[in-house]
């Protein structure tokens, strides 16, 4: 805020509404508008269009000077709805969207459409590849979560979605552990290329979440190659019980 604005106009210079009412709202006493390269008809409508956008209809909506009382609980009262929208947008406790459920069904997982966006986020981690959680913890931290707490979180959502460390440092396979070693020390590399703060801690746990998810992807996978063999063999056996009755 100043006591004197001085705005010039020149003649090729396009003055949108909520630009035009703050360059020329600013002063306390008196504003002063310089018409640069204009002709007398072409002053008149530049001087009418410049009344329009100073007017205080306009002034709730393109700045945030509010001029009395009623005006300003206002404000306050948008901006405690915006922060309320904001929080639960972004609330770990949200329920998944429609796309990370549609996803997780193309997974073939059955989810529980009540699942927060966290778990759903969790979920499609272990069915998928990569370090899981760590998007995860990335959204939470990105909006106020302090890292401990993010970890923690996201730590409790994957073991309710069946990661287990402790079993998968005893079943995994030497090529799965070296897998993993290299999938963490890129991860790891690039953090801290990133300029992110990460520790040797950090390293440790983003390994053993990868490898827990590879031996349970890998355990997956396997128990739907027996469900597919029983099935094949179920279908054999009542074909060639249909075979006999039919002899």
């Amino acid at each position: 805020t100043v006591a004197t604005a001085h705005v010039v106009l020149p003649s090729s210079h396009l003055v949108g509404r909520q630009s035009g009412y703050v360059s020329a709202s600013r002063a306390k006493h008196e504003t002063r508008v310089y018409l640069v390269g204009q002709d007398d008809e072409d002053r008149a409508a530049t001087i009418d269009r410049f009344g329009v956008m100073l007017s205080r209809d306009l002034s709730n909506t393109s700045t945030l000077d509010y001029a009395d009382d009623e005006s300003r609980e206002q404000l306050r009262a948008r901006i405690a709805n915006l922060h309320a929208q904001q929080r639960d947008a972004w609330t770990a406790n949200r329920k998944a969207t429609p796309d990370q459920l549609a996803y997780l069904t193309s997974l073939g997982v059955e989810a529980d459409p009540e699942i927060t966006w966290l778990r759903a986020s969790c979920e499609i981690d272990l069915h998928t590849s990569g370090i899981p959680g760590v998007l995860a913890e990335s959204w939470l931290t990105t909006h106020g979560t302090t890292p401990a707490v993010a970890r923690r979180r996201v730590d409790e959502e994957l073991r309710a979605a069946g990661l287990d460390l402790v079993a998968a440092m005893h079943a995994a396979t030497p090529e799965e552990r070296r897998v993993a070693d290299r999938t963490a020390l890129q991860w790891y590399e690039g953090q801290k290329a990133s300029g992110n703060a990460v520790t040797d801690d950090d390293f440790a746990a983003a390994r053993a979440r990868y490898l827990a998810a590879s031996v349970q992807r890998r355990a997956n996978a396997d128990t739907e190659v027996l469900r597919t063999r029983s099935d094949e063999d179920r279908h054999h056996r009542d074909a060639n019980a249909g075979l006999s009755r039919t002899a």
